[in-house]
């Protein structure tokens, strides 16, 4: 069911393991050479307040923390 690769990784713990997850999926969206161009180009995502808000989502979705 689970590749052993999957298994081996820790849970997410708590806020600090959310932004390394959601900065590590963005650096690779911003260096795709097509969602990089969406985000980047094409909608012109301001990184300073979106990051902060996938981590909020992210947070009350594992946590139910609210916020």
């Amino acid at each position: 069911m689970f590749k052993k690769e999957h298994m081996d990784k820790p849970d997410i713990a708590g806020r600090a393991e959310i932004e390394t997850l959601v900065n590590t999926f963005y650096d690779r969206v911003r260096g795709d050479e097509v969602l990089g161009f969406i985000f980047n180009e094409v909608a012109q995502t301001n990184w300073t307040a979106h990051l902060p808000k996938m981590y909020a989502f992210w947070e009350t979705v594992l946590f139910r923390s609210g916020g």
